[in-house]
């Protein structure tokens, strides 16, 4: 049984946006609450469950895309403030420039981000 690991999601991150002037913290930690919800809350959870995760790159910053297996009719939302659990696209919405989220016509859900460059962009 394959489980997915988020400590591989991060080595990814950490690969792909070095040296893109995205800071990786800002990057990793709604990368990761949005991981682990897919994997909390859709069939990706589940034995052999899959979260495909994309990196778009351009000049003003980066965009993450995280793909469940779907199997659920809920919809990715922010709770309030002061809900004791279920926050972590709380973070998301306040570390991102922007997100949002879209459902495909077999039910995976994408949760998407976008965060802004920060620092200086160094080529390969």
């Amino acid at each position: 049984m394959a489980r997915v690991d988020v400590r591989e999601v991060r080595a990814y991150l950490r690969r792909v946006l070095t040296g893109t002037g995205v800071d990786l913290g800002d990057a990793e930690l709604p990368a990761c609450e949005v991981v682990t919800n897919a994997v909390r809350h859709t069939d990706s959870g589940k034995p052999g469950g899959r979260v495909w995760v994309t990196v778009i790159v351009t000049d003003e910053g980066v965009r993450v895309e995280v793909t469940d297996e779907g199997g659920t009719s809920t919809e990715p939302h922010v709770p309030s403030a002061a809900a004791l659990s279920g926050r972590g696209l709380l973070i998301v919405q306040e570390l991102a420039k922007r997100w949002g989220w879209g459902r495909d016509g077999d039910g995976r859900v994408t949760v998407w981000f976008e965060l802004a460059a920060t620092g200086a962009r160094h080529c390969g």
